[in-house]
């Protein structure tokens, strides 16, 4: 199933689904991606004038992009060719949890701009916050990339535990999970990279490995090599 828009963010979202034979059957899904929820603007110089110019904002993630926030109004302006180096239009917005980056658009009208569009573009995939609209771009936007599949499906060999695995989408990467077993409390966040015990791989619905392959033993650290156990199938 597909789905246009995901959160992009680091997320528990899952349910055990019980035992199917011999293995605990697991379901990963996510929600959609947070749209920005707060974007602002002004005009900055010496010669303003009458012209409304409209702004947009789309957060990417890494399995898609938001759906588009705006417009903003920004009046008091010059047409915007005459924005200039001392002219210009400020712009800025709140960071997303797990968004990589930003795409900035504009308009003449506080209609949203038909995609593709040959020069509504003002930044793409911008890591920044703030941005000085000063008519140095025109790009051209292809739109919003839709986001990829909504649910992954996982059967796990399950015989060594009494109790199911609670899998964790990590980077909101989707079918990259990590399982835990019930009471874990090793996942951590080091500079963006998402760590549990000593993993440094994970499970995926495109590669299925032993758990052996996936985690080493790490003394004192709860490893996944006996805790996992083995990924048979997966679907989505």
């Amino acid at each position: 199933m597909l789905v246009r828009a995901f959160v992009l963010m680091m997320i528990m979202a899952l349910v055990a689904l019980g035992q199917v034979g011999q293995f605990t059957q697991l379901e990963l899904g996510a929600e959609a991606p947070s749209a920005v929820s707060n974007f602002g603007g002004n005009f900055s110089g010496a010669q303003g004038g009458v012209t409304t110019i409209y702004y947009w904002i789309v957060a990417k993630y890494p399995i898609g992009d938001s759906i588009v926030t705006g417009p903003l109004a920004v009046g008091n302006t010059p047409a915007r060719q005459n924005l200039n180096a001392t002219n210009t239009v400020e712009l800025n917005w709140v960071s997303m949890a797990s968004a990589t980056g930003y795409d900035v658009l504009f308009s003449a009208t506080n209609v949203m701009p038909a995609f593709p569009c040959a020069s509504c573009g003002v930044l793409l995939n911008t890591a920044l916050l703030v941005l000085s609209d000063d008519n140095t771009n025109n790009l051209a936007y292809a739109g919003p990339a839709a986001a990829g599949e909504a649910k992954v499906i996982f059967n796990v060999d399950n015989l060594t535990e009494t109790t199911p695995f609670v899998p964790v989408m990590v980077n909101a990467v989707p079918k990259r999970l990590a399982l835990l077993d019930p009471g874990s409390t090793n996942v951590a966040m080091v500079s963006g990279t998402p760590v549990v015990g000593n993993c440094t791989q994970w499970l995926t619905a495109d590669t299925i490995e032993d758990a052996g392959a996936i985690c080493g033993a790490t003394s004192g650290v709860d490893s996944f090599e006996t805790r996992v156990g083995v990924v048979v199938s997966a679907n989505g």
